[in-house]
Protein backbone atom coordinates (compact mmCIF):
# COMPACT_ATOMS: atom_id res chain seq x y z
CA UNK A 1 0.00 0.00 0.00
CA UNK A 2 1.32 3.44 -0.75
CA UNK A 3 2.09 5.80 1.69
CA UNK A 4 -0.40 8.81 2.38
CA UNK A 5 0.37 12.15 3.56
CA UNK A 6 -1.30 14.68 4.85
CA UNK A 7 0.66 18.09 3.72
CA UNK A 8 2.01 18.13 0.44
CA UNK A 9 5.42 17.23 0.62
CA UNK A 10 6.27 20.66 -1.84
CA UNK A 11 4.68 23.56 -0.17
CA UNK A 12 3.01 22.53 2.84
CA UNK A 13 -1.00 22.54 2.02
CA UNK A 14 -3.37 20.93 3.22
CA UNK A 15 -4.22 17.64 1.54
CA UNK A 16 -7.57 17.01 0.03
CA UNK A 17 -7.83 14.80 -2.99
CA UNK A 18 -5.38 12.68 -4.84
CA UNK A 19 -3.41 16.11 -5.64
CA UNK A 20 -2.43 19.25 -3.96
CA UNK A 21 -4.95 22.24 -4.77
CA UNK A 22 -2.15 24.41 -4.01
CA UNK A 23 0.73 23.30 -6.56
CA UNK A 24 -0.27 20.38 -8.47
CA UNK A 25 1.69 17.72 -6.86
CA UNK A 26 0.44 14.09 -6.19
CA UNK A 27 -1.09 13.77 -2.99
CA UNK A 28 0.88 10.37 -2.29
CA UNK A 29 4.43 9.62 -1.83
CA UNK A 30 6.78 7.33 -4.57
CA UNK A 31 6.70 3.85 -3.30
CA UNK A 32 9.02 2.35 -2.00
CA UNK A 33 9.46 -0.78 -4.54
CA UNK A 34 11.33 0.71 -7.51
CA UNK A 35 9.40 -1.52 -9.92
CA UNK A 36 6.42 0.22 -8.74
CA UNK A 37 8.19 3.24 -9.09
CA UNK A 38 9.37 2.70 -12.57
CA UNK A 39 5.87 1.28 -13.24
CA UNK A 40 4.93 4.47 -12.61
CA UNK A 41 7.08 6.59 -14.41
CA UNK A 42 6.11 4.79 -17.55
CA UNK A 43 2.62 5.00 -17.19
CA UNK A 44 3.37 8.79 -16.85
CA UNK A 45 4.89 9.03 -19.82
CA UNK A 46 2.23 6.70 -21.97
CA UNK A 47 0.13 9.28 -20.78
CA UNK A 48 1.85 12.43 -21.54
CA UNK A 49 2.32 10.37 -25.26
CA UNK A 50 -1.27 10.05 -25.57
CA UNK A 51 -1.76 13.45 -25.17
CA UNK A 52 1.22 14.36 -28.08
CA UNK A 53 -0.51 11.91 -30.18
CA UNK A 54 -4.26 13.54 -29.70
CA UNK A 55 -2.77 16.71 -30.41
CA UNK A 56 -0.26 16.78 -33.47
CA UNK A 57 -3.47 14.46 -35.04
CA UNK A 58 -6.22 17.15 -34.01
CA UNK A 59 -3.66 19.68 -35.47
CA UNK A 60 -2.90 17.98 -38.97
CA UNK A 61 -6.63 16.28 -39.16
CA UNK A 62 -8.99 18.84 -38.21
CA UNK A 63 -7.41 22.86 -38.76
CA UNK A 64 -8.43 24.99 -35.99
CA UNK A 65 -10.00 22.60 -34.19
CA UNK A 66 -6.68 22.95 -31.39
CA UNK A 67 -7.22 26.56 -31.37
CA UNK A 68 -10.74 26.31 -30.97
CA UNK A 69 -10.25 23.99 -27.93
CA UNK A 70 -8.05 25.91 -26.46
CA UNK A 71 -9.98 29.02 -26.28
CA UNK A 72 -12.84 27.06 -25.27
CA UNK A 73 -11.52 26.18 -21.89
CA UNK A 74 -10.86 22.46 -23.02
CA UNK A 75 -7.05 21.85 -22.28
CA UNK A 76 -6.22 19.17 -20.47
CA UNK A 77 -6.41 16.67 -23.43
CA UNK A 78 -4.43 18.82 -25.12
CA UNK A 79 -0.92 20.07 -25.24
CA UNK A 80 -0.27 23.55 -24.70
CA UNK A 81 -0.04 25.77 -28.08
CA UNK A 82 3.46 26.63 -26.93
CA UNK A 83 4.20 23.12 -25.91
CA UNK A 84 3.27 22.06 -29.42
CA UNK A 85 5.30 24.64 -31.14
CA UNK A 86 8.33 23.63 -29.12
CA UNK A 87 8.20 19.90 -30.01
CA UNK A 88 7.20 20.58 -33.39
CA UNK A 89 10.55 23.40 -33.87
CA UNK A 90 12.77 20.43 -32.26
CA UNK A 91 12.01 18.15 -34.80
CA UNK A 92 12.47 20.86 -37.33
CA UNK A 93 15.82 22.19 -36.18
CA UNK A 94 17.13 18.45 -36.03
CA UNK A 95 16.19 17.82 -39.40
CA UNK A 96 17.20 20.93 -40.84
CA UNK A 97 20.58 19.94 -39.90
CA UNK A 98 20.43 17.54 -42.52
CA UNK A 99 17.97 18.92 -44.96
CA UNK A 100 18.54 22.80 -44.56
CA UNK A 101 15.11 25.19 -45.38
CA UNK A 102 17.56 27.54 -47.49
CA UNK A 103 20.62 26.39 -49.67
CA UNK A 104 23.61 28.01 -51.43
CA UNK A 105 24.14 25.79 -55.42
CA UNK A 106 27.77 26.41 -55.80
CA UNK A 107 27.26 25.78 -59.55
CA UNK A 108 24.81 28.13 -60.33
CA UNK A 109 25.21 30.94 -57.50
CA UNK A 110 21.81 30.47 -56.49
CA UNK A 111 20.32 30.99 -53.13
CA UNK A 112 16.74 29.56 -52.53
CA UNK A 113 14.35 28.56 -49.85
CA UNK A 114 10.68 27.22 -48.90
CA UNK A 115 8.35 25.02 -49.42
CA UNK A 116 6.98 23.18 -52.31
CA UNK A 117 6.38 25.10 -55.36
CA UNK A 118 6.21 27.90 -52.96
CA UNK A 119 10.14 29.46 -53.00
CA UNK A 120 12.06 32.55 -52.45
CA UNK A 121 15.47 32.97 -54.54
CA UNK A 122 18.32 35.08 -55.60
CA UNK A 123 21.93 34.87 -56.55
CA UNK A 124 25.02 36.47 -55.53
CA UNK A 125 25.97 39.53 -57.82
CA UNK A 126 28.78 39.84 -59.40
CA UNK A 127 30.69 42.36 -57.21
CA UNK A 128 29.86 39.93 -54.34
CA UNK A 129 31.76 37.15 -56.52
CA UNK A 130 34.39 39.70 -56.84
CA UNK A 131 34.34 40.27 -53.34
CA UNK A 132 35.21 36.94 -52.69
CA UNK A 133 37.68 36.26 -55.28
CA UNK A 134 39.86 39.52 -53.96
CA UNK A 135 39.43 37.55 -50.09
CA UNK A 136 40.42 34.62 -51.51
CA UNK A 137 37.28 32.58 -50.61
CA UNK A 138 35.98 29.91 -52.80
CA UNK A 139 32.04 29.07 -53.15
CA UNK A 140 32.58 26.23 -51.38
CA UNK A 141 33.80 27.62 -48.69
CA UNK A 142 31.13 30.80 -48.60
CA UNK A 143 28.57 27.91 -48.92
CA UNK A 144 29.33 26.64 -45.53
CA UNK A 145 29.20 29.64 -44.13
CA UNK A 146 25.85 30.25 -45.67
CA UNK A 147 24.94 26.90 -44.36
CA UNK A 148 26.50 28.13 -40.67
CA UNK A 149 24.36 31.70 -41.07
CA UNK A 150 20.95 30.03 -41.72
CA UNK A 151 21.42 27.64 -38.65
CA UNK A 152 22.02 30.67 -36.57
CA UNK A 153 19.49 32.92 -37.83
CA UNK A 154 16.69 30.32 -38.31
CA UNK A 155 15.64 30.68 -34.64
CA UNK A 156 14.70 34.40 -35.62
CA UNK A 157 12.89 33.67 -38.12
CA UNK A 158 10.55 31.31 -36.91
CA UNK A 159 10.22 33.46 -33.94
CA UNK A 160 9.08 36.86 -36.48
CA UNK A 161 7.39 34.51 -38.46
CA UNK A 162 4.86 33.85 -35.26
CA UNK A 163 4.80 37.57 -34.54
CA UNK A 164 4.20 38.42 -38.22
CA UNK A 165 1.19 36.06 -38.22
CA UNK A 166 -0.07 37.14 -34.86
CA UNK A 167 0.08 40.76 -36.04
CA UNK A 168 -1.72 40.61 -39.27
CA UNK A 169 -4.09 38.19 -37.78
CA UNK A 170 -5.12 40.94 -35.47
CA UNK A 171 -5.51 43.54 -38.33
CA UNK A 172 -7.82 41.45 -40.00
CA UNK A 173 -9.81 40.34 -36.88
CA UNK A 174 -9.81 43.28 -34.73
CA UNK A 175 -12.79 41.73 -32.83
CA UNK A 176 -11.97 37.75 -32.04
CA UNK A 177 -13.93 36.59 -29.73
CA UNK A 178 -11.61 35.71 -27.27
CA UNK A 179 -9.42 38.54 -27.69
CA UNK A 180 -5.95 38.73 -28.89
CA UNK A 181 -4.96 35.91 -27.31
CA UNK A 182 -6.56 34.32 -30.24
CA UNK A 183 -4.10 35.18 -33.02
CA UNK A 184 -1.49 34.11 -30.45
CA UNK A 185 -2.69 30.88 -30.63
CA UNK A 186 -3.51 30.60 -33.82
CA UNK A 187 -0.08 31.84 -34.86
CA UNK A 188 1.30 29.16 -32.75
CA UNK A 189 -0.55 26.11 -34.21
CA UNK A 190 0.08 27.71 -37.91
CA UNK A 191 4.05 27.79 -37.16
CA UNK A 192 3.57 23.97 -35.85
CA UNK A 193 1.90 22.97 -39.16
CA UNK A 194 4.59 24.51 -41.36
CA UNK A 195 7.14 23.00 -39.36
CA UNK A 196 5.38 19.60 -39.42
CA UNK A 197 5.02 19.49 -43.50
CA UNK A 198 8.77 20.74 -43.92
CA UNK A 199 9.60 18.11 -41.93
CA UNK A 200 7.66 15.68 -44.53
CA UNK A 201 9.28 17.14 -47.27
CA UNK A 202 12.51 17.16 -45.90
CA UNK A 203 12.05 13.25 -45.06
CA UNK A 204 11.39 12.78 -48.61
CA UNK A 205 14.24 14.18 -50.05
CA UNK A 206 15.93 12.07 -47.59
CA UNK A 207 14.80 9.15 -48.66
CA UNK A 208 15.97 9.78 -51.93
CA UNK A 209 12.47 9.95 -53.30
CA UNK A 210 12.04 12.64 -56.34
CA UNK A 211 10.21 15.73 -54.65
CA UNK A 212 9.16 17.28 -57.94
CA UNK A 213 5.68 15.51 -57.77
CA UNK A 214 4.93 15.95 -54.26
CA UNK A 215 6.12 20.22 -54.54
CA UNK A 216 2.60 21.40 -55.25
CA UNK A 217 1.24 18.81 -52.80
CA UNK A 218 3.45 20.10 -49.89
CA UNK A 219 1.91 24.12 -50.90
CA UNK A 220 -1.47 23.48 -51.60
CA UNK A 221 -1.38 21.36 -47.97
CA UNK A 222 0.07 24.37 -46.62
CA UNK A 223 -2.66 26.35 -47.87
CA UNK A 224 -5.97 24.43 -47.54
CA UNK A 225 -4.95 23.99 -43.85
CA UNK A 226 -4.91 27.73 -43.36
CA UNK A 227 -8.14 28.88 -45.05
CA UNK A 228 -10.07 25.82 -43.10
CA UNK A 229 -8.76 26.49 -39.64
CA UNK A 230 -9.59 30.51 -40.34
CA UNK A 231 -12.58 29.64 -41.69
CA UNK A 232 -13.06 27.38 -38.18
CA UNK A 233 -11.74 29.74 -35.80
CA UNK A 234 -13.01 33.20 -37.22
CA UNK A 235 -16.55 31.73 -37.94
CA UNK A 236 -15.87 33.63 -41.61
CA UNK A 237 -16.57 32.46 -45.19
CA UNK A 238 -15.16 29.81 -47.08
CA UNK A 239 -13.98 32.49 -49.67
CA UNK A 240 -13.05 35.54 -47.45
CA UNK A 241 -10.95 32.82 -45.66
CA UNK A 242 -9.23 31.74 -48.79
CA UNK A 243 -8.41 35.55 -49.51
CA UNK A 244 -6.97 35.99 -45.94
CA UNK A 245 -5.11 32.31 -46.25
CA UNK A 246 -3.09 33.43 -49.39
CA UNK A 247 -2.23 37.37 -47.86
CA UNK A 248 -0.94 35.56 -44.81
CA UNK A 249 1.31 32.98 -47.52
CA UNK A 250 2.14 35.97 -49.07
CA UNK A 251 3.49 37.84 -46.04
CA UNK A 252 5.01 34.89 -44.86
CA UNK A 253 7.31 34.51 -48.17
CA UNK A 254 7.57 38.57 -48.01
CA UNK A 255 9.43 37.55 -44.45
CA UNK A 256 11.54 34.76 -46.08
CA UNK A 257 12.83 36.61 -48.63
CA UNK A 258 14.09 38.83 -46.27
CA UNK A 259 15.65 36.64 -44.13
CA UNK A 260 17.36 34.72 -47.00
CA UNK A 261 18.63 38.11 -47.94
CA UNK A 262 20.04 38.50 -44.12
CA UNK A 263 21.35 35.17 -44.32
CA UNK A 264 23.59 35.76 -47.45
CA UNK A 265 24.58 39.49 -46.33
CA UNK A 266 26.05 37.75 -43.08
CA UNK A 267 27.61 34.84 -44.98
CA UNK A 268 29.08 37.05 -47.36
CA UNK A 269 30.25 39.07 -43.86
CA UNK A 270 31.94 36.14 -42.01
CA UNK A 271 33.46 35.19 -45.45
CA UNK A 272 35.00 38.39 -45.85
CA UNK A 273 35.75 39.10 -42.23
Amino acid sequence: MRRRVVNCANCGSVLVGRFCCACGQEAEAPPRSAFRWIAGQVTTLVGYDSRLGRSFGALIARPGSLTEAYLGGRRTAHLTPLALYLLAAGAFFLLHSFRPLVSFDVKTRALAGGLGSMQVAGTLDSAEIAKLQAARVSLDAFAERFQSAATALLPVFLLLSVLLFAGLLALLHRRAPAGSVTHAVLALHWGAIFMLVALVSRAVALAGVQAGAFRAVYSLAVLAWLVLALKRVYRIALPRAAVEGAVLLAAFYALLGLWLASVSSLALRLSLA
